[in-house]
């Protein structure tokens, strides 16, 4: 006599880009099943091959850890042996399901596709079938079909649907409201998303949150996007309000990158860092090329140069520091080395740039 799995994963939390499950949670005493069979496992420990026997529910735990783990190719094998081999539809389903997971984070679109329509007839739970509607978000979403998650996202939206779920599709569907062009939908579902997520995850909880450090990137790239849209123009009485404008889209992404890069995330918290000092530096890239005055005098003009090169280097130096703290998070916090790389090759950059403009040269 075996059981059935007793764990069953809420996936609510799981990112777009990189797979990684959030916490199980229990669901109560399970129900007995006769005959639920003994899986024999073949596993790696210090170096040394052994081999193991293990129930339905060891053999999810033992799975989930490898996954957690980042061991995808060892935690796929034993999610499929789960999901081929056991009795229990319900057991099978939630192999089905961390199979399509772990195909998402080896980049197998197509097979984590197969693997959701294996699970779907088997799923019996209206929260197994939200979950699985996610992933199948997911995948099509990394799969580039942006009109199929929006459709798919449609019925979650509609329903009564527990916060972080929700927030989680509105995410993936503000992102395909992104890709069509239209940033106004896309801003407001994400900001959505991360009101969501902010409210519904606690504050100690945060740190670290992917699906929170996800949705305030994301929600920093539109501002980011909407901010490029405005370019500042004579005459003064116009260029006056462009700039009001702009500074006050520019707040709104700078406070959005901020908070996510305190979420200290491996993977989007250096982004958020890398695409502030990015924003800090457009920003004082469109002050020095924004239309200038023709009418001054020679006198006048060296005036106006002068104080445009000090206050774009102000800008520019301001990045810089933004730039340095990310490399200081990435050492601190053992971040992937690819984002102070960059962070270096944009402060070499600015270093030449003010250079420039310290000696009257744009």
């Amino acid at each position: 006599m075996r059981r059935t799995l007793r764990l069953i994963p809420s996936l609510a939390l799981i990112p777009l880009l990189w797979g990684c499950p959030s916490k199980t949670v229990s669901e109560g005493p399970s129900e007995i099943v006769d005959m639920e069979p003994i899986f024999i496992v073949l596993t790696d420990k210090d170096g040394k091959e052994e081999v193991g026997d293990f129930d339905s529910q060891e053999l999810f735990d033992r799975a989930l850890r490898a996954y957690e783990e980042g061991k995808l190719s060892e935690a796929l094998a034993m999610f499929e042996m789960l999901a081929t081999e056991a009795i229990d539809p319900a057991n099978k389903a939630i192999g089905w399901t961390h199979v399509a997971l772990c195909q998402l984070g080896l980049r197998n679109m197509g097979s984590a596709l197969e693997a959701l329509d294996k699970a779907d007839p088997l799923v019996q739970t209206t929260e197994g079938k939200r979950q699985a509607t996610l992933i199948r978000m997911q995948a099509l979403a990394k799969s580039g079909k942006w009109k199929q998650v929006r459709e798919l996202g449609a019925p979650l939206l509609g329903a009564e649907i527990p916060g972080v779920v929700r927030a989680q599709a509105l995410m993936l569907t503000g992102m395909s409201y992104k890709v069509e062009g239209d940033l106004v939908k896309a801003l407001k579902h994400l900001e959505d998303s991360t009101r969501i997520f902010m409210s519904e995850v606690p504050f100690e909880k945060q740190f670290r949150n992917r699906g929170l450090a996800q949705a305030l990137n994301k929600t920093a790239d539109i501002y980011r996007l909407l901010l490029e849209k405005i370019r500042l123009h004579l005459p003064v009485e116009r260029m006056q309000v462009d700039i009001h404008d702009k500074l006050a889209i520019y707040r709104k992404a700078e406070a959005a990158y901020q908070d996510a890069a305190r979420v200290r995330d491996p993977y989007w918290s250096p982004r958020a860092g890398f695409r502030m000092g990015r924003l800090r530096e457009s920003f004082a890239m469109d002050i020095l090329h924004a239309e200038h005055p023709t009418d001054l005098s020679p006198e006048e003009q060296a005036e106006f140069d002068a104080d445009l090169s000090k206050k774009v280097i102000e800008y520019l130096e301001i990045a810089k520091a933004i730039y340095e703290e990310t490399i200081r998070m990435v050492e601190t916090q053992g971040f992937p080395e690819k984002w102070k790389k960059r962070a270096v090759l944009r402060i070499e950059a600015i270093d030449e740039m003010t250079k420039k403009l310290a000696n009257g040269v744009e």
